[in-house]
């Protein structure tokens, strides 16, 4: 059993970029509503990963509590109205929350809870949405107000401060009937290719009996050469393909992650970016399954000297990519790979429109993203260096207009 100071070391690196979203407490950006020449508008600060709901009413997300600088659920409107908390009451834990995905009628949004009975600044960190170290999933409904919110915990994977379990990005099904999932395994090696520990890929059904939600049938899955990092992302529109990102082949340092889709009747597996020097991550199918839109630091040149804390953390850039997958679901490789966002490029409009809104800033990373159910729009998670404090990231709510 490994110890948990090296733990501190070796698993920050399990934070993606989402899980440091907030993290500079440098001042938040000044809000200018709308940029219509670029199609452009800002929700909200300091949050972490997102999701817009089945019938495009509201967007979810973990935003930072300035008071204890825990992360809760909030929901907002697209047009940025009626924005609420549904974590802040007492009917859900009261750590950290996030890893948000709502269930496609609505009634329901599952997401991870940091488990009540960890304690100290470390085990908050490694608990933080998208790390998700000793948290489990739990189900609520979202309520008018938190106090008017249900819960339900949905797994129960105790707390281990020597080495620890836990889950991030749960997915629904678009019938509602199934959830996905990663899930860390407590399994820790210096070896090669596990410096980030053995993950696999939850699935199970999820049912609803009264009222209540539970999770039955339960497996997991571990695709690929290797079980080393896997991390959820989407499923494909006709439930038959889940979507993630890994680094399972012999080739793949940690921080190399690619796309991949497996049949989940068959479990047949297919790799889509073929760039284990870059970081691929946050894959999601549009709507009509005909597109996957994704992060990535290629064509930036990034060199990551270490797969460690705080290396990795200090150099990853990356911009919003789009692939056509119209044959991916046949076994062939996404086609037509294509940038869409130019942060990190100085002579490009987006760049002027990050530099005004940040003050200033010497690298963006493109985060998650979720797709309105029209296919038109792209809501971001935008993270990006905070000048105020060196090394700090901060992050914004970014609505993206395709047309």
């Amino acid at each position: 059993m490994l110890r948990w100071t090296w733990m501190a070391i070796c698993l920050l690196l399990l934070v993606p970029v989402v899980g440091l979203a907030g993290c500079a407490r440098a001042d938040k950006p000044a809000l200018a509503a709308e940029y219509p020449e670029l199609g452009f508008t800002i929700l909200d600060w300091h949050i972490g990963d997102n999701e817009w709901s089945a019938d495009g009413a509201w967007i979810a997300y973990p935003k930072r509590n300035p008071r204890d600088w825990y992360f809760d659920v909030w929901i907002v409107r697209p047009d940025g109205t009626d924005k609420r908390c549904l974590t802040c009451g007492e009917t859900t834990p009261q750590r950290n929350s996030g890893s948000v995905t709502w269930h496609p009628a609505g009634e329901f949004l599952v997401f991870t809870a940091q488990n009540e009975d960890t304690s100290g600044k470390l085990m908050d960190s490694m608990a933080q949405p998208g790390i998700g170290l000793n948290c489990n999933l739990w189900a609520m409904t979202p309520g008018d107000a938190p106090d008017s919110t249900r819960a339900w915990q949905l797994t129960h994977i105790p707390t281990d401060a020597r080495a620890p379990k836990g889950i991030i990005h749960p997915q629904f099904s678009h019938d509602g009937t199934r959830l996905f999932w990663a899930e860390a395994m407590g399994r820790y090696s210096k070896e090669p290719g596990l410096e980030w520990g053995e993950w696999s890929l939850g699935l199970a059904d999820f049912v609803i009996t009264g009222g209540v939600p539970r999770l039955e049938n339960v497996r997991h899955l571990q695709p690929g050469e290797s079980p080393c990092f896997y991390e959820s992302h989407s499923w494909s529109p006709g439930d038959t393909h889940i979507l993630f990102t890994a680094n399972p082949e012999a080739e793949h340092p940690p921080n190399g992650l690619d796309v991949y889709t497996l049949d989940v009747r068959t479990e047949t597996l297919t790799r889509l970016t073929h760039t284990p020097r870059d970081w691929d991550e946050h894959a999601h199918y549009s709507p009509d399954g005909a597109t996957i839109a994704w992060m990535s630091g290629a064509e930036l040149n990034v060199h990551f000297p270490s797969v460690r804390w705080p290396g990795w953390v200090e150099y990853v850039t990356t911009e919003l990519w789009l692939m056509d997958v119209k044959d991916t679901l046949q076994g062939t490789d996404g086609a037509n790979p294509r940038r869409i966002t130019f942060f990190n490029q100085p002579d490009h409009p987006h760049h002027a429109w990050l530099q005004e809104i940040t003050g200033g800033t010497d690298r963006a990373i493109v985060s998650d993203s979720s797709w309105s159910p029209d296919g038109q729009q792209i809501v971001l998670t935008l993270a990006y260096e905070a000048e105020k404090v060196p090394g700090g990231i901060n992050s914004l709510l970014v609505l993206m207009d395709l047309k």
